[in-house]
């Protein structure tokens, strides 16, 4: 099944869907075993002393920045209040994937 937004460097491939959870991560050999085992990582947020997955109830945008196989997710929840901004990225010659993430004002008001 296709998947929305993969980042990889040839041995290590981590997908994700269109609610911006991990549904595949290959590592060493991309194609082989896949080592969420048809399973899913979500990704979750706690602020003000409520909690939320990502996912339903959330506008989502998956891209990635322009001319790079790094990702540009924007996450926002009304009902939270909140933004999030994300970018995701498997480095080109080591092994790691990297994830950074922060709030930003609303893109969506």
């Amino acid at each position: 099944m296709p998947r929305d937004i993969p980042v990889g460097n040839g041995r290590l491939l981590v997908c994700f869907d269109q609610n911006y959870c991990i549904r595949d991560l290959y590592y060493p050999h991309v194609g082989q075993e896949n080592h969420i085992g048809g399973a899913f990582c979500r990704f979750g947020v706690w602020v003000d002393h409520q909690f939320s997955w990502v996912g339903v109830g959330w506008k989502r945008d998956l891209t990635y920045t322009e001319d790079t196989l790094i990702t540009e997710v924007t996450l926002y929840h009304e009902g939270l209040g909140l933004l999030v901004v994300c970018s995701d990225t498997v480095d080109f010659h080591e092994d790691i994937y990297l994830r950074s993430g922060g709030t930003g004002p609303s893109l969506y008001r």
